[in-house]
């Protein structure tokens, strides 16, 4: 899809609905950036490149929360009064954030999908979007594997009957040459150009990499009787990404949008509407 990005600052009436869609979708976005650090890494926004995905019970309310709020905006806007391409914003958007919050509320991926717990691609992006603090970002993503993988087994277990079968072989397929791939992340081109002394992530590594083989013992799933109304993962992860990385216009509101707006003085964030 190609976006034309149009002004939003001339006064007329319908560049006043363009600025105020712009706007809410900058507020909305850098809130879900702290939901979603992998997303946010893939769009050059670097915040939060040191964390992994969230799966704590508070985060996952707060994130219900945040879509609920946007979505209820949306639904308070008329889409007549915006410009072609930002109608098709919305109705993206929009789409978008229903399904997720379908699957956090009626298919909470946290007990279903191990796939989601998998971090090595938190870790490859890291390689090929480096940002400025690129060192910090991969010594914590890589340190947070290890326990990050410890809660993810009990949370599974909670559960084990809607564990997904077919989702778990991959999972364990993924984890077993994602292992691979960071015990020999201390070789790779980047690192090797970035740190002085690459030898001393391979501690890091090594532990990460063992948290990787481990939970590919410890991850079983049968077959659920609920039905699947949701995508699969892949194709869920592809309408976040190109939503985000195919729309200039929702790109620049996030690179105009303050960073401290979206966030109150106990350093929450928070969608103000």
């Amino acid at each position: 899809m190609i976006f034309t990005r149009e002004r939003a600052n001339t006064g007329s009436q319908f560049n006043i609905a363009y600025k105020h869609f712009d706007d809410l979708c900058g507020e909305f976005y850098h809130c879900w950036f702290r939901y979603h650090p992998e997303e946010a890494v893939d769009v050059g926004v670097n915040d939060y490149a040191d964390q992994l995905k969230s799966y704590e019970h508070n985060d996952i309310g707060a994130l219900i929360s945040l879509i609920q709020k946007m979505l209820s905006a949306l639904d308070e806007l008329k889409p007549a009064d915006l410009s072609e391409n930002r109608q098709l914003d919305y109705r993206l958007i929009k789409g978008a954030l229903t399904i997720e919050l379908h699957d956090l509320e009626e298919n909470d991926w946290r007990f279903r999908n191990p796939i989601e717990y998998v971090p090595v691609n938190a870790i490859y992006q890291l390689l090929i979007h480096p940002g400025e603090n690129v060192h910090k970002a991969l010594k914590r993503r890589l340190q947070h594997i290890p326990e990050y993988l410890r809660g993810a087994k009990a949370m599974l277990s909670l559960y084990p009957e809607r564990v997904v079968p077919q989702w778990t072989v991959t999972a364990k397929e993924l984890a077993q040459t994602g292992a691979e791939f960071i015990r020999g992340l201390e070789r790779h081109p980047l690192v090797t150009a970035k740190f002085e002394n690459p030898a001393r992530l391979q501690p890091l590594c090594d532990a990460a990499s063992i948290a990787l083989w481990a939970i590919c013992s410890g991850v079983t799933g049968t077959l659920s009787d609920r039905p699947v109304l949701s995508p699969d993962p892949v194709t869920a992860q592809v309408i976040k990404t190109s939503l985000l990385t195919e729309s200039p216009i929702i790109l620049s509101s996030l690179k105009t949008w303050p960073k401290n707006t979206a966030k109150d003085k106990n350093g929450k964030l928070n969608l103000v509407l």
